[in-house]
């Protein structure tokens, strides 16, 4: 028997008030804080999307655990890329898996993979990004094997240097 992929084991599921908590306590973790950002800002990120009644906030779970939290907004809700100039249409995806014995497995991809559908299938939207730590070459591969390509490699004070990659709205 083989094991099931990645997408066969995950789902996303509707963030509900009792997982506030739940996420804040994620933040405080050294590889979220170098996945993602400063706990405070990236809490302040969070609560702009999970306040928002047109942002995807959803909860992660794996084989019936709830392991992490992804989100989607519109790029025009998160100041910082009203500026950098991208196309207008897109959607800022962002996510974490907090459980530690879950990371390293594609897990987070095939969420990602989930997340960025259910935007192109819901919205109008144009397409979808994620800015993903340089230094972590391992998700920038599973993020492309999910349908993301890199654009281009931005600086963030946090992070260092970061790739912002995109999947389109397929043509077809």
């Amino acid at each position: 028997m083989t094991a099931a992929s990645p997408i066969d084991r995950v789902r996303l599921v509707a963030v509900t008030r009792g997982d506030r908590d739940r996420i804040r306590g994620w933040l405080g973790d050294g590889a979220i804080r170098a996945w993602w950002g400063p706990p405070g800002a990236v809490e302040a990120e969070i609560a702009i999307a999970l306040d928002s009644p047109s942002a995807i906030c959803r909860m992660i779970e794996a084989d019936g655990v709830t392991i992490g939290y992804a989100q989607a907004l519109e790029t025009g809700l998160v100041l910082e890329i009203d500026r950098s100039g991208r196309a207008s249409g897109l959607w800022q995806c962002a996510f974490l898996v907090g459980s530690e014995a879950h990371r390293g497995r594609g897990l987070g991809a095939a969420a990602l993979e989930l997340l960025a559908s259910e935007v192109l299938t819901t919205t109008l939207a144009l397409g979808c990004v994620i800015r993903v730590p340089v230094r972590n070459e391992r998700a920038v591969r599973e993020i492309e094997r999910v349908g993301f390509r890199w654009c281009r490699v931005e600086p963030d004070e946090a992070l260092g240097p970061v790739w912002i990659m995109q999947r389109e709205r397929s043509s077809g």
